[in-house]
């Protein structure tokens, strides 16, 4: 009895301690892949009690989710970037403050060029009324032969300049022309509405002095070319801005606004009854030359006060009043 139980005992300790192969083990490794923070480790986990890590490479599919790092720029990059904006800003200042600049010089070029063609056809009208054929006369009929050629070009160089240009800059010179306090709405629209006017004005002026002096050649010619001007401005409403036009069309609108100047200073002298400055109780009345010479001086004096006025304020010359008769 004893010995049979020491035999069942012997057996059940040979069947503990029998060696367990490495193919056996190998049917109980199970292989974990970690899906935390590291998604290129892969955790194996044997069936015994050891756990061992392997990390491999990570593979393409790893790759394409894997975030960016981010590099915060340093200071002096910081800094450089700022220099850089601050200076393209300034460049872009200066460029659009040259390009005004040289707008604004032929523009004022043309608008002297203008005025000193009023100034010279003024003087011709006269001497050829009262002294033709005389010297004088044929000077001054070169001079403001001369004095126009001079402003056609000017003008002309003004166009393409404002065509060359940025039309912000040229309807800002333009507005800063016509003296125009802007109010609602946009700026061409107000521009051309102000010209509209003019020529309105222009026309009714002219009507009024030609009542007082029939027979001047030039007020049929210049009420169609007033006609012609209002109807390049409406043509101009219903188009998008040209600086080019729009330019020629003020400077031509400066020019007529000059001529009606003249043709009210000769009309009003012509048409008053001028005594002589004489030491008697009833002078004589004056002749028509020096009533004439008398509205020359006037009218030479007055332009001269609006060129005056076109050098102290850069380019604004139309002012309230630049047109004597209302």
């Amino acid at each position: 009895m004893i010995i049979s139980l020491c035999v069942t005992l012997a057996a059940v300790h040979a069947v503990r301690i029998q060696h367990i192969s490495h193919n056996d083990v190998r049917e109980f490794e199970a292989e974990v892949i970690y899906s935390g923070n590291r998604p290129n480790a892969a955790v194996t986990l044997s069936h015994g009690s050891t756990t061992v890590l392997q990390i491999r490479p990570p593979d393409a599919q790893d790759t394409q989710f894997a975030f960016p790092v981010y590099n915060p720029a340093s200071k002096e990059h910081l800094q450089k970037a700022k220099v850089a904006m601050a200076a393209a800003i300034t460049d872009r200042y200066q460029g659009w403050r040259e390009s005004e600049m040289d707008f604004e010089a032929v523009l004022v070029a043309a608008i002297t060029g203008i005025i000193k063609e009023a100034k010279a056809v003024a003087k011709a009208d006269h001497n050829n009324e009262f002294h033709e054929g005389y010297y004088i006369a044929v000077k001054a009929e070169a001079a403001a032969t001369a004095a126009i050629e001079a402003a056609d070009e000017a003008v002309t160089k003004a166009g393409q300049k404002a065509k060359m240009s940025a039309g912000p800059m040229v309807l800002k010179k333009l507005l800063e022309l016509e003296n125009i306090e802007l109010g609602q709405g946009p700026a061409v629209e107000q521009l051309l509405d102000d010209m509209e006017k003019r020529v309105k004005t222009y026309v009714a002026q002219v009507a009024e002095l030609s009542a007082r002096y029939l027979g001047d050649p030039g007020t049929e010619l210049f009420l169609e070319e007033m006609q012609l001007i209002g109807d390049q401005v409406r043509a101009m409403k219903a188009q998008a801005f040209d600086g080019e036009v729009m330019t020629k069309v003020s400077l031509w609108l400066f020019r007529k606004m000059l001529e009606l100047l003249e043709f009210d200073y000769v009309t009003t002298h012509k048409g008053a009854s001028i005594p002589r400055s004489l030491q008697q109780d009833e002078p004589p009345e004056m002749s028509n030359k020096m009533k004439s010479e008398v509205g020359l001086f006037g009218f030479l004096k007055h332009i001269s006060e609006i060129e005056k006025k076109l050098n102290l304020s850069k380019g604004q010359i139309r002012t309230e009043g630049s047109v004597k008769a209302v």
